[in-house]
């Protein structure tokens, strides 16, 4: 691609929310980019919520040195002596083009961001005007295009190789090739704390658990669990019913608030390298589901308003509890519509789904 620099659109994220949130937005701008033929511009954080120290997360994700390793056509750093931060909402007088939940057909999204990038041509700035906003997911939800397959062999690798030399360096993430045939590596964040309606509902995590160890043993493999949570120890086992031997077996690792080994990093890792991860309705979460190569394994979301958007974008199994009262989930097995944020048809899972769903992970 030799088109020339001066002329192409940037775009850009940043806010000063937590971890998770502030890269989860970063990937939506760099895959929009990608998809557009567009230049991401890489602004390092510098302000995050939660007590977290902002260049731990760089260090952490190393965003910057992935940057620094494609090709400039389609990322850059942040410059601010040449470059200009222009908030890409202001060029239309309804806000964003995604917002609570509701995304605009006339113009499609396609014809607004070519709108963006032909006024930004306008422009008679001589710096180089990168449009930013909290995050670019917009672009994919609101016409459910899925990420391009370039995301997948071309940037995945390298943020992946970029992670490797940061904190993540002692932790293998090569993906998901079993030692073990029969074992089944599980990834599950139960996201507590401060998260309000974001918390993990208790019955649903515990129910999740129950199907995969069922349909483990109806398949003859067995899991290795790990438990990434903000909750304390007693809480978490408390909250998933955990069977107390297969902590003590070293069969589910649990790792929690204030204890020595429970780094981002090593969260990240797991979620990232597991077989199977079970999602919390957290951008940390998704931050490494977005980085897992899909062959590598699966993804078990709960289902939650314009989060069903993932699940038609990437092919995550978006699980509900069911209405009937059984204790049953049921799994979205319909694609999103345009105009639809809710899942239209909705399938109980049974012995067969979670055997099959092990045995294939």
């Amino acid at each position: 691609d030799e088109r020339s620099l001066d002329r192409s659109c940037s775009i850009t994220s940043f806010s000063t929310d937590g971890t998770g949130h502030q890269m989860e937005g970063k990937l939506s701008c760099l895959a929009t980019a990608l998809a557009l033929n567009w230049t991401y511009v890489h602004k390092a954080v510098d302000s995050v919520e939660h007590n977290e120290v902002s260049s731990q997360m760089e260090h952490l994700f190393r965003l910057s040195s992935a940057v620094d390793r494609l090709p400039q056509y389609l990322a850059l750093r942040y410059d601010p002596d040449g470059m200009i931060l222009t908030a890409r909402d202001l060029f239309f007088h309804d806000g964003l083009f995604y917002t609570g939940g509701r995304c605009y057909s006339q113009p499609t999204i396609q014809q607004k961001f070519q709108e963006l990038c032909d006024n930004v041509h306008l422009s008679s700035s001589t710096k180089r005007t990168v449009l930013y906003n909290d995050n670019c997911w917009d672009f994919f939800w609101c016409q459910n295009q899925p990420l391009p397959e370039s995301w997948w062999t071309s940037v995945v690798p390298l943020m992946r190789q970029s992670m490797l030399l940061g904190e993540t360096a002692s932790i293998t993430l090569q993906g998901s090739k079993r030692k073990d045939s029969k074992l089944v590596s599980v990834a599950m964040h139960v996201r507590l704390g401060d998260a309000g309606i974001r918390r993990m509902d208790p019955a649903w995590g515990t129910q999740v658990l129950h199907n995969l160890y069922a349909g483990a043993a109806d398949s003859g493999n067995k899991l290795q669990v790990s438990i990434h949570s903000d909750g304390e120890r007693l809480e978490v086992i408390q909250m998933l019913n955990l069977n107390i031997s297969h902590i003590e077996a070293g069969s589910i690792v649990l790792y929690c608030k204030g204890e020595e080994h429970a780094t981002v990093g090593r969260a990240v890792s797991d979620m990232m390298s597991a077989n199977i991860l079970v999602s919390s309705e957290s951008s940390l979460t998704h931050t490494a589901a977005f980085l897992r190569y899909p062959h590598d394994g699966l993804v078990i979301h709960p289902t939650s308003d314009i989060r069903n958007r993932m699940s038609a974008i990437l092919g995550w199994h978006m699980l509900r509890k069911s209405n009937d009262n059984t204790g049953n989930l049921e799994r979205c097995v319909e694609a999103l519509t345009d105009d639809e944020m809710d899942c239209q048809v909705w399938s109980t899972t049974d012995l067969e789904y979670w055997s099959a769903l092990v045995k294939t992970a």
